[in-house]
């Protein structure tokens, strides 16, 4: 379980945020809103060349276990993750948004482009609830992350080594990790963020994809399409919803 004090930590790190325009253009703005309950909701307008008109990127409020996480609505997949690439592109180093993973619960591998290791805040907090969660079930002190945050560079390379082409992805956005896993502790792993209601959890040879993106379902390679904890090894190509 995410200890208190951890979010805590985390809210007030929030609170300390009153304006911070220098995320957006002249245009935009990121107002933050502390409810009574304790939610943090922060929502930015982005204003990008990727598409005509304005395009909100909305961040949800944070929920902390065992209530779910509330991913985006009203928007699908891609569309979500063509905002969230224009803004962490733009913004991936700046700490009020965005922050490295904890170095007591991860191991991070990195590649050495700028924001390399870095993800959403809200998404860090998140990973580090997952861990306190299944570590011990997997007899383990920290998670082998080897894939983050992504440069639209780094993202290209990795499509056409696969001779495929790039898409929005969840991992340019700052918003998705790979976990190193292999066997049975690919579907603890997966189990644990179903239930927590991760957005995109896919099983790979050696890792499990996580995200917090628009709902998502497919697989890697020859591994099934993970659908839920009592469906987790589905071939049927019907299951894919990536896009």
């Amino acid at each position: 379980m995410l200890y208190e004090d951890a979010r805590k930590e985390y809210l007030a790190k929030i609170r300390e945020v009153e304006r911070i325009d220098q995320l957006l253009d002249s245009s935009g703005e990121i107002p933050i809103d502390n409810t009574s309950s304790g939610e943090v909701d922060i929502s930015a307008s982005v204003h990008s060349n990727l598409s005509s008109g304005d395009t909100t990127y909305i961040i949800p409020p944070i929920r902390v276990w065992p209530d779910k996480i509330e991913l985006p609505s009203g928007i699908t997949r891609q569309e979500y993750q063509k905002v969230a690439q224009a803004f962490a592109q733009k913004n991936i180093m700046n700490d009020e948004i965005f922050t490295t993973l904890d170095p007591d619960r991860f191991d991070v591998r990195y590649h050495g482009f700028k924001g390399d290791g870095r993800v959403r805040r809200d998404f860090a907090f998140y990973l580090a609830e997952l861990h306190d969660l299944v570590a011990p079930k997997l007899k383990k002190d920290k998670l082998y992350i080897y894939s983050s945050f992504r440069t639209i560079e780094r993202n290209e390379q990795i499509y056409a080594n696969k001779n495929q082409k790039a898409t929005y992805s969840p991992h340019t956005g700052g918003i998705a990790v790979d976990v190193a896993a292999t066997g049975e502790e690919r579907y603890i792993i997966a189990d644990q963020a179903w239930y927590m209601g991760f957005g995109g959890i896919a099983i790979g040879d050696d890792f499990v994809h996580l995200d917090i993106s628009v709902k998502g379902y497919w697989g890697y390679g020859n591994n099934p399409v993970y659908i839920s904890p009592d469906k987790k090894r589905v071939y049927d190509s019907k299951y894919t919803i990536y896009k």
